[in-house]
């Protein structure tokens, strides 16, 4: 019994020290539905600003309840209201495109590799289908790297003041 009780009471400590180390954190959610994004302070953001039409990039280095601040090469403060859209970046969408990219490379080495060896001619038209087709595919992929969500009637910034694990 004694010893439960004094499990129950460490339990209870750590949760309370975990609690107190709370830290704002920036949600944006979908109106209606249960989507949403969160953002920590130290997480890479980019955002446009209504205003004056900026866009900042850096890394989100405080937040109030009304107000985030970019640390890009100097900090910037943005009222939450003035925020327009926010850029998310899909990591996997990025993976691809430099694998597609790494790939045709390897491709068109192992080619004119085995082109030297054999002693056959070494650049023809059909050497650089294969890897100018993974280099295109890289370029596409890219171009949809960036998730783009704008803040009005469907989504909405909030600042919560607890620890959203990830």
């Amino acid at each position: 019994m004694a010893a439960q009780i004094k499990t129950l009471f460490i339990v209870i400590l750590m949760v309370g020290a975990y609690s107190g180390l709370a830290q704002k954190t920036l949600m944006l959610e979908k109106v209606g539905t249960s989507r949403h994004l969160f953002f920590h302070t130290g997480d890479h953001m980019e955002i446009r600003l209504r205003s004056n039409d900026t866009l900042l990039k850096g890394t989100l280095f405080s937040l109030t309840d009304t107000s985030l601040v970019i640390m890009g090469q100097r900090p910037y403060p943005a009222p939450l209201s003035d925020v327009d859209r926010v850029y998310r970046t899909c990591r996997h969408v990025r993976k691809i495109g430099v694998r597609l990219a790494e790939a045709g490379f390897v491709y068109s080495g192992i080619l004119l590799f085995n082109r030297l060896i054999n002693r056959e001619q070494v650049f023809t038209k059909d050497m650089w289908i294969v890897p100018l087709g993974g280099l295109a595919a890289a370029g596409i992929s890219f171009s949809f790297m960036k998730r783009r969500y704008t803040t009005g009637l469907h989504w909405k910034l909030k600042v919560l003041d607890m620890t959203i694990l990830r």
